[in-house]
């Protein structure tokens, strides 16, 4: 029997919070191409940003992890401060969540 690779263990709610991101704008493209088609650029680059920023900082062997979930906080804050309104709700739990994880005590 082959033996596994040593898992990576990645921060969950940093990990969620990349995956809602991920998920603000793909609900945000369908929007768009469904009802208007015209497609706010700026809105989805916030949120690709902020989920890439996420997914790095979720594992553990990063360098800089809370700088980095500080920074994909901020960016998911101001994508859910100036994007629609209707994917302002998952995009500031997902900010709140980076920033959460980037302050808590214990070492990221």
């Amino acid at each position: 029997m082959a033996e596994r690779p040593p898992r990576i263990p990645l921060d969950l709610p940093l990990a969620s919070a990349a995956g809602i991101a991920v998920a603000a704008m793909t609900i945000h493209l369908q929007l768009v191409a469904h009802h208007t088609g015209h497609l706010a650029v700026w809105y989805v680059d916030l949120l690709a940003v902020g989920a890439v920023l996420a997914a790095y900082a979720c594992v553990p062997t990063s360098p800089r992890r809370r700088t980095v979930a500080s920074l994909a906080g901020g960016f998911l804050m101001v994508a859910a401060a100036l994007g629609s309104l209707n994917l302002a709700a998952p995009t500031v739990l997902a900010g709140i969540i980076c920033l959460v994880s980037a302050a808590r005590n214990r070492p990221l």
